[in-house]
This record gives structure tokens, C-alpha cells and sequence, in this order.
């Protein structure tokens, strides 16, 4: 992913530089490409190309990452489950997002 370059509102004019523009999505909750950082269960469940109830038979065997609940929504974090995929999708009591390797 290329870095987005810091934009100022305005002209620099006698030495305040004023705030940055943040880079689009930091205020709409998607990335540069358009992309939620968050996923719904329905989302991420396509992702992987599985149905809806065999995503929640996952999440409720332990299979499936922690999600990020906000009171009563719940979702999953894009770079998360990107890190839980490429360490092979172990089991949740078993996956360290902290380490390397993810185990």
C-alpha cells in the first residue's frame, strides 16, 4: 500500500501550518481503496467464502478471531483476520496476534 501524502487546507502563510486534511477514510471508517476496516459478520463470511451459519458455527467453536464489539455490533478488524490467515487460521485459544508467526 502506497502512502497517502499529507494535504494542508491552505497555503502556508507566514509560518503556521495549518491542520492536515486527513487522508480519505479516516473519517468514513474506509481505506484509501474504498475498503471497510471493520467487517460485519455478512462480510466477512463472504470473505472467506463460507455461509452466514457456518461463520457463526465457527465464531461459537472457537475457530474464528475475537471480534470488536461496540455494545451490541460486533466486527472483525480487516487486519486482523488478514494476520489470522496468513498464520494458517489456528484455533482461537491457540492464535497470538502479538507474535511473528501469529502462534
Amino acid at each position: 500500500m502506497r502512502a497517502q501524502p499529507i494535504i494542508v487546507s491552505k497555503p502556508v502563510t507566514g509560518g503556521v501550518v495549518p491542520p492536515p486534511i486527513p487522508p480519505r477514510g479516516l473519517t468514513t471508517g474506509l481505506s484509501p481503496e474504498g475498503e471497510p476496516w471493520l467487517l460485519t459478520p455478512c462480510q466477512l463470511a463472504k470473505l472467506l467464502g463460507i455461509s452466514r451459519a457456518k461463520f457463526f458455527r465457527l465464531v461459537s467453536s472457537g475457530l474464528i478471531p475475537e471480534p470488536i464489539r461496540f455494545g451490541r455490533c460486533v466486527r472483525w478488524s480487516v487486519w486482523v483476520i488478514a494476520a489470522w490467515i496468513n498464520a494458517g487460521c489456528p484455533p482461537r485459544d491457540k492464535w497470538n496476534p502479538g507474535s511473528p508467526t501469529g502462534r
